[in-house]
């Protein structure tokens, strides 16, 4: 179902070729989490659902691996 979105998300990882939010980057500090932590579970997880903040229009992917 997510085939395309978790493609793309590899594909820039691979190529290091994305950037992560200020506000990215404050949740993983608060969560304990580092990048390799979040690029390994793109890389090797699934997708299990989107999140459509309509506050900000982000979308968020929930990934577990």
């Amino acid at each position: 179902m997510f085939d395309r979105i978790l493609y793309r998300a590899r594909e820039a990882i691979r190529s290091s070729f994305y950037y992560m939010t200020q506000h990215s980057q404050n949740a993983m500090f608060n969560r304990d989490l580092s990048l390799i932590e979040i690029e390994n579970s793109i890389l090797q997880g699934e997708i299990l659902e989107r999140q459509h903040d309509t506050k900000t229009e982000n979308l968020n992917i929930v990934c577990e691996a």
